[in-house]
């Protein structure tokens, strides 16, 4: 039985945050610890530890244009102790007070699913109906709507439950887009080549920005484009500056003993310096910010590293050389982006590491190239195919022999852990049997090959691979074009992006359907205090119009109506660029609550309603997604 993604939405009260006559241009704020909430959201469950930490800004800039950008959002990643992860999205607002001073409210979607862009279209939406939800009113809870809203998208989330693990077990899903990591980057396919390989060797990897919104898209964006593999050791898409100390922080950044990628507030980076010689850091903000250095000047080889992971040597590499032309060409210097030629070379590239049989390196030698390759690269990969016939063959033995499931598997990734401690030892020796020439080495792919196959993301990934793990098809074959491999890579996306969209579709529908309830209510609430004389035709003398009878039109516009059209992907571009607070440090918590919108009765039809509704709603269709033969 599949679970069902969990769907909480939770309300910041607003806090006062400048006083009249203070004329403070940087307020700094902490967070305390979360009081309990007042009401229970649909799920029951409580808002997570430190929740205030991702969802708050450190410090708040209360200059001219403090009120002309009013709102912004930041997506984060939270990790219990049992490995159980939650992703979301929140977002902030600052609104003029009636003492004349500002002050600062938000919202907070948690799911288990990554869908964390659809969150920040629906936050975006619940902004734009802030009034009908009554969100910002400092001394007044949200409306019931807001929790009828909370019940109706969790039956909406259970009814998608099988394309989300769809969608989010895809190894071409990447939950962001890859645009604003190229843009960080200053649109240099060397660069990203380079991080690229520092996260399948094993390196510690920082990404620091002053912005709060682009730790966690740059992080999550370079993690997709190793996929098949996966980032392993610790991975933090975003580490807010309020939750860890100097100390601490410095400990986690300069003494982890595990790879890991990690994206950051500057001013976190910052309090940790100095950084170690072991780091590759690089700096997200250097378009942006002309005093610092250039993000060439801030990557940096780990110490103690091989010598082939030098900069010089990776890109002197022919397979480095053809992945940094393929970039550049979906790159475009920005102008010509396309972002399914940056994401089909990563592919490319990380696929040749995943065919161990020596068929990519096989095929790559009998093609013609501008530059030949090395005598040595066919033998190689005739080598490593003699070598994947012989494992199996011990394998088919194992299944045969063996009767037992558990045993069998057991067998079967014993072997395969084994294969992996031998791959890399097998092109050291080939690498190492005789003395090679500098452009021997860099035409040769088992430096490189010994580099990545040694590390973490393929030896899990070695390991734990299966049969059926929709990889084998897309294995470098006799044949097999570029062209063919962007045309698999755009469709399979465009479809992924397709069903994201419908799981969206459905959140607005259940959010404006929310809102016209709640205008009914009222409606309602209106006619029930009607004046007694009212109803014999005789208005009352406070009643500014009318009543209309029972059944008649409403007068006015839905909410549904009102509401102003937010296109999911179009008019979102204009809060992409929220500038957060930058240079803020730590002082004493301020109090902030946070509640979570009242859960509807059972009694209410509209209620009753929207939950059937819901419940009946059948699944979005998942298009047909069959690999496409490479022949």
């Amino acid at each position: 039985m599949m679970a069902s993604p969990a769907f909480d939405l939770f309300y910041i009260r607003p806090m006062p945050i400048r006083r009249p006559g203070e004329a403070h241009v940087l307020v700094k704020l902490t967070h305390a610890e979360l009081p309990p909430p007042e009401h229970a959201t649909a799920s029951g469950r409580a808002p997570p530890d430190r929740l205030l930490h991702f969802a708050l800004p450190s410090a708040v800039r209360l200059d001219a244009s403090a009120l002309e950008r009013p709102c912004s959002t930041v997506e984060f990643c939270l990790t219990d102790h049992a490995g159980a992860r939650a992703f979301g999205c929140a977002l902030t607002a600052l609104d003029a007070a009636d003492d004349g001073g500002v002050q600062l409210w938000g919202v907070v979607a948690l799911s288990s699913s990554a869908i964390v862009e659809v969150f920040r279209t629906l936050l975006l939406s619940l902004y734009a109906q802030r009034a009908v939800h009554s969100l910002g009113e400092p001394d007044q809870p949200p409306a019931r709507s807001l929790g009828r809203f909370c019940a109706r998208a969790a039956a909406e989330m259970a009814c998608c439950a099988p394309v989300l693990s769809f969608v989010g077990g895809h190894h071409l899903w990447s939950g962001v887009s890859l645009q604003p990591l190229c843009k960080a980057l200053q649109w240099s396919a060397p660069e990203l080549a380079y991080l690229l390989l520092c996260v399948l060797t094993d390196a510690r990897v920082l990404l620091v920005s002053e912005r709060r919104e682009l730790p966690y898209r740059a992080t999550t964006a370079l993690q997709a484009l190793v996929s098949p593999l996966a980032v392993q050791g610790v991975f933090v898409p975003f580490l807010p500056a309020t939750l860890l100390g100097a100390d601490e922080a410095a400990t986690l950044l300069n003494d982890c003993a595990q790879p890991y990628l990690i994206g950051c507030e500057r001013c976190l980076a910052e309090r940790a310096a100095p950084l170690s010689d072991g780091l590759v850091v690089v700096d997200l903000d250097a378009p942006y910010a002309p005093a610092s250095a250039g993000v060439a000047a801030q990557i940096r080889r780990p110490r103690g590293s091989p010598a082939a992971l030098e900069r010089s040597a990776l890109m002197q590499m022919r397979s480095v050389r053809t992945l940094c032309l393929r970039l550049q060409e979906g790159m475009g210097e920005c102008v010509r982006y396309k972002e399914h030629v940056v994401q089909s070379a990563c592919l490319q590239f990380v696929l040749t590491f995943c065919d161990a049989r020596g068929r990519a390196l096989a095929h790559a030698a009998a093609q013609p190239h501008t530059q030949p390759p090395h005598a040595d690269e066919r033998a190689l990969g005739n080598a490593l195919g003699c070598l994947g016939e012989f494992s199996a063959e011990v394998d088919a033995r194992f299944a045969v022999r063996v009767d037992e499931p558990l045993a069998r598997a057991e067998l079967r990734r014993a072997l395969r852990s084994a294969e992996a401690a031998l791959l890399a030892r097998f092109v050291e020796r080939i690498a190492g049997e005789r003395e090679l020439s500098a452009a021997a080495r860099c035409a040769l792919s088992a430096p490189l090959l010994e580099l990545v196959w040694r590390a973490m993301p393929f030896a899990t990934w070695w390991q734990a691979r299966t049969d059926a793990d929709g990889i084998g098809h897309l294995l470098h074959r006799g044949g097999t074009s570029d062209s063919e491999l962007r045309e698999y890579v755009r469709e399979h996306v465009h479809s992924l992006r397709q069903l994201q969209a419908d799981v969206e579709r459905r959140l607005l529908a259940a959010l404006l359907d929310a809102a016209d309830a709640h205008d009914d209510d009222g409606g309602e609430r209106a006619r029930a205090r009607e004046p007694a004389g009212a109803a014999r035709g005789a208005p009352a003398a406070d009643a500014p119009s009318p009543v209309q009878p029972a059944g008649a039109a409403s007068a006015g516009p839905s909410a549904r109506e009102r509401a102003p059209a937010i296109a999911p992907h179009a008019l979102l571009d204009a809060f992409a660029e929220l500038v957060a607070p930058a240079n803020a440090e730590i002082v004493a918590p301020a109090n902030a609550e946070i509640v979570a919108p009242a859960a509807p009765t059972l009694n209410s039809p509209f209620v009753a309603e929207d939950c059937e509704r819901g419940s009946r709603a059948p699944p979005p269709a998942a298009p047909d997604l069959r690999p496409i033969p490479l022949s």
